[in-house]
């Protein structure tokens, strides 16, 4: 490989990866009202969607595996399919109230309609393939890079295991995926897992130790930020018109004289010369 070309993968691969984070999580934010959640969740039949449709990604990314992250063809070909993570939402529009505590969190979440499935080369994340709720129908989504979030959840998920803890792991994005939770259900709480804070928003909990905290102990944190944020915002939309320079002042023409009608000259009729 020429050198130039060698120093272009690299960076081809952070746009793929941080674009496909971009539009995973602008999409989930996006999901609630145009694309309805599912009535629920056969992890079986979307199981099977996927093992069936895993070759035939596999064989599209072998045109260029360099560009989803796989060192070469041989990761290709060693490449497994993943467990499962069901994707949701925080917009700072829209933080959770205390009453949505009191029923299934999950339906005050944005998203909900993608299970996303890592794509692994010895248990190292490479890719990742969505299947979606469309049309109401499970079907493949999105396949491509993937950023560092699902090597956090399935680590967590295997903490959990050692743990006794069995339940399902979801994954959680808060504004646009700046925040990054897994979120689980155990001893009858719903429970946040910090995982990734690229953002900087939470300093207050622990994004090293995989601690778990109970929604009620991250959400008012979520307001807090959303206020911040929400305000921040607005302040820079204000500077921003500020600084638009002035339109120049439309200059109104003085209005000229209008001319005196012109009069038609008398026609002078002609006298008459008598003699005398």
């Amino acid at each position: 490989m020429k050198p130039y070309l060698r120093m272009l993968v690299p960076i081809l691969i952070a746009i793929i990866v941080v674009a496909s984070i971009a539009m995973w999580a602008s999409r989930t934010i996006a999901t609630r009202h145009t694309m309805p959640k599912p009535p629920s969740y056969p992890l079986d039949e979307i199981q099977k969607i996927a093992e069936e449709q895993f070759p035939i990604v596999i064989q599209a990314l072998g045109r260029s595996p360099e560009m989803y992250g796989f060192k070469n063809q041989d990761e290709l070909s060693r490449a497994e399919l993943g467990g499962s993570f069901i994707g949701y939402g925080i917009d700072v529009a829209d933080v959770p109230t205390d009453n949505a505590l009191k029923g299934n969190i999950r339906d005050r979440l944005e998203g909900g309609v993608t299970v996303t499935f890592p794509i692994l080369v010895d248990d190292h994340v490479r890719a990742a393939m969505d299947i979606e709720y469309r049309d109401g129908v499970w079907q493949r989504g999105m396949f491509g890079g993937t950023g560092p979030q699902w090597e956090l959840a399935i680590a967590a998920k295997q903490r959990l295991s050692a743990q006794g803890i069995t339940g399902r792991l979801d994954v959680v994005m808060f504004k646009a995926g700046a925040s990054i939770f897994g979120m689980v259900d155990a001893q009858g709480q719903t429970y946040l897992i910090p995982l990734s804070d690229a953002g900087k928003l939470f300093p207050e909990l622990d994004f090293g130790g995989q601690q778990m905290y109970t929604f009620q102990e991250v959400l008012p944190l979520m307001r807090v930020q959303a206020q911040r944020i929400v305000t921040e915002v607005e302040r820079q939309n204000q500077e921003n018109l500020l600084r638009m320079p002035s339109p120049p002042p439309t200059l109104t023409p003085a209005p000229t004289a209008t001319p005196e009608p012109a009069y038609p000259a008398p026609v002078l009729e002609p006298t008459a010369i008598t003699a005398p």
